[in-house]
């Protein structure tokens, strides 16, 4: 924690290896999720932290071989989104990871995910074999696939542009 207006460390809060992405839900807690060490000798978890103290409040730990990364939150800001081959959901007032994702990667290679600040829609990108051109598929909050389209290769990040 560092304070902004000295720019100097207040304190420094201990999470797993590779903190990779971090969301504030609506109760202002932070939530830091960690992909783990790839050496498997640290697993990956998701911390959620009083910013206000600093101290941790919950740790939901992953499987060792897992590999999660981008966390997301929607736009309420109630429930989490990251990317473990297919896409989960977690309410951010549960106590342990979802079993079943909330959108299946069906022979595909989900690499990214994003969620529209204008329609809350979830946006998840493709990036096949790394060699050949990507896709993004569109979902609406329900997780309803609404739209695909062919981008080029490797897709990563996204942007959303308001132009009303």
């Amino acid at each position: 924690m560092i304070d902004v207006n000295s720019l100097e460390i207040v304190t420094t809060i201990t999470v797993n290896k590779e903190p990779c992405s971090m969301q504030l839900d609506k109760h202002e807690n932070l939530w830091v999720l960690c992909s783990g060490s790839f050496t498997n000798s640290d697993a990956p978890a998701l911390f959620k932290i009083d910013p206000s103290s600093g101290d941790i409040l919950q740790k939901i730990d992953f499987p060792l071989n897992s590999a999660p990364k981008h966390l997301l939150i929607n736009n309420t800001k109630d429930s989490l989104y990251f990317i473990n081959t297919h896409l989960y959901c977690l309410s951010v007032s549960a106590n342990q990871l979802p079993v079943d994702p909330f959108i299946q990667a069906e022979n595909v290679n989900f690499y990214n995910a994003a969620i529209s600040p204008f329609t809350g829609h979830i946006f998840i990108t493709d990036v096949k074999d790394y060699l050949q051109n990507g896709y993004v598929y569109q979902f609406n909050a329900s997780g309803i696939s609404l739209d695909t389209f062919e981008v080029k290769i490797t897709p990563s990040e996204m942007m959303f542009v308001n132009t009303n």
